[in-house]
């Protein structure tokens, strides 16, 4: 009960729906009054902050390139790091002190989100619900191909395209662009049954994220 985890921004406030500060993992010594900062170095959005059963360190869920992690970060500072690395998003978990194991709603982009189990350091993961396994197995699901490539000043942007089942390099599709909003928002590697539902109609999907996402540092979503 000494210290206090939690997430917060540094700008004044607006009336702005969708904000383009990233929010931070802060710690506050609640008897000295002091606060430090644990994620200024990883210059990413976070949240969902959880404590350690140990009390050393915090976990949150942090977006990076398309993806959406699990991070550990020390309460004395250092470096933020992922608990382990998958393509795909995790939008929530679950780290009991009392238990040595963790869950994840974990989704990748030809798997629709399910719960997952782990242990604290990352280790044996393990897909505890099924239930679109029989759904999905009937589908020829699609996987994106990244795109990257540098806008007009030269700041790289990541991007995907989706090709319809069977397309080939004789064979043009409709394409269409999504745009995602916010507009702060992020594209991913996660599952989108529009997306594939789409392909499967014999269109392509092309999803980028422009500057103004979350996902590639603060000067990034300030664009």
């Amino acid at each position: 009960g000494q210290f206090i985890a939690y997430t917060m921004t540094k700008r004044l406030a607006t009336t702005i729906d969708s904000v383009a500060e990233d929010d931070h993992v802060w710690v506050l010594n609640r008897n000295a009054g002091q606060a430090r900062e644990l994620t200024a170095k990883l210059d990413r959005r976070c949240a969902h902050v959880r404590w350690n059963a140990d009390s050393k360190s915090v976990f949150f869920l942090a977006r990076d390139h398309g993806k959406s992690l699990i991070y550990r970060v020390p309460t004395t500072g250092g470096d933020a790091t992922p608990l382990f690395s998958v393509s795909g998003m995790v939008t929530g978990f679950s780290l009991p002190s009392q238990s040595k194991r963790g869950a994840c709603i974990l989704s990748t982009p030809t798997q629709p989100a399910e719960v997952w189990t782990f242990n604290r350091d990352g280790s044996d993961r393990v897909m505890r619900t099924r239930f679109n396994t029989a759904a999905i197995a009937k589908w020829p699901l699609v996987s994106p191909r990244e795109l990257n490539f540098k806008s007009f000043d030269g700041t790289p942007i990541q991007g995907w395209v989706m090709l319809p089942p069977g397309a080939n390099a004789d064979k043009k599709a409709p394409t269409i662009l999504y745009i995602h909003g916010g507009p702060h928002g992020m594209y991913g590697l996660q599952f989108s049954a529009t997306f594939q539902l789409l392909c499967a109609r014999d269109y392509a999907i092309v999803f980028l994220n422009p500057r103004g996402s979350n996902g590639y540092g603060q000067r990034f979503s300030d664009g």
